[in-house]
């Protein structure tokens, strides 16, 4: 069974309905097509851009070397 069911009650003012009734009839899309494609935008730009963050933080911390054993420092042992 399917954690999700790929519905959910949304809620907003009468004008931003309109809003989005105009501008999706403008571009020929759905409300639905519309706001799906607002909110995967959105979603992606926000996990691209934690990722970026993450990866800078990561690149503040000096990272150790490998010290790299030559043959002739493995018989002085």
């Amino acid at each position: 069974m399917a954690k999700y069911s790929g519905k959910f009650l949304f809620r907003t003012s009468p004008r931003v309905h309109g809003a989005l009734a105009e501008y999706s009839k403008r571009n020929g899309k759905s409300i639905n097509q519309l706001i799906n494609e607002l909110l995967r935008e959105k979603i992606e730009k926000e996990e691209k851009e934690l990722k970026e963050a993450f990866e800078f933080i990561d690149s503040l911390y000096i990272k150790p070397r490998k010290k790299k054993i030559r043959r002739s420092d493995a018989y002085d042992i």
